[in-house]
């Protein structure tokens, strides 16, 4: 259920009953990261959207393209310009990427594959209120 300033607090499902011009989107079609260090990423990237379930839809020279279910992920090669650069969780633009697990097996089993391939682990799994289920 969607709630919010743009629905004036109202369930999205109350708020078109009573009028307020808007839609409701299907979901996120695509999230493309785009990635320094290309020749260490995109394995990686292979190997992890591979794991998760997603066939490999496109494979070019700069970008790798994944789709599962409703989602897809492409990971592109950053411009040259910003080849030093390092992502920063706290900085402009994007925060984090979560995808939803079908079980809490999923997530213990998604982990332990990211130990096995010595990722690099900023969160263990844990439940929180964010999204539930």
């Amino acid at each position: 259920m969607i709630w919010g300033a743009s629905t004036g607090g109202l369930p999205l499902h109350r708020a078109k009953q009573t009028g307020l011009n808007m839609i409701e989107i299907n979901g996120v079609a695509h999230v493309i990261l785009s990635v320094s260090r290309w020749s260490q990423c995109r394995p990686f990237y292979e190997q992890l959207l591979t794991f998760l379930g997603l066939t490999q839809t496109f494979a070019g020279e700069d970008m790798i393209y994944f789709i599962g279910g409703r989602t897809a992920v492409g990971i592109s090669k950053c411009d040259p310009a910003f080849e030093n650069q390092r992502f920063v969780q706290n900085s402009v633009g994007l925060h984090h990427v979560s995808f939803r697990a079908r079980s809490r097996e999923d997530v213990d089993a998604l982990h332990t594959y990211l130990l096995e391939i010595d990722a690099r682990i900023v969160h263990r799994p844990e439940n929180g209120p964010w999204a539930p289920g």
